[in-house]
């Protein structure tokens, strides 16, 4: 399953209960400052809760950040 985090603290329950294995979360960073600029309100700490609370229910969790050029591609490195 992949979803972005926002409902994941409230959903997280719920979602357990049909059984599936894994979840994918995609956001724009794990940082609440640059997610803040990015996404222009500060909800982070929702979604770190919501992760929390996913790991706890023994749920495989794989994060994939989004980079956006002008705010962190800084953050991808090139070999």
């Amino acid at each position: 399953m992949t979803c972005n985090g926002y409902k994941l603290e409230t959903n997280i329950q719920k979602w357990v209960s049909t059984e599936f294995c894994s979840l994918d979360i995609i956001t724009d960073g794990l940082k609440p400052r640059m997610f803040a600029v990015i996404i222009g309100h500060i909800i982070i700490n929702t979604i770190l809760r919501g992760i929390d609370k996913t790991l706890a229910l023994g749920v495989k969790v794989t994060i994939n950040a989004v980079l956006v050029n002008q705010y962190n591609k800084q953050k991808l490195q090139v070999s």
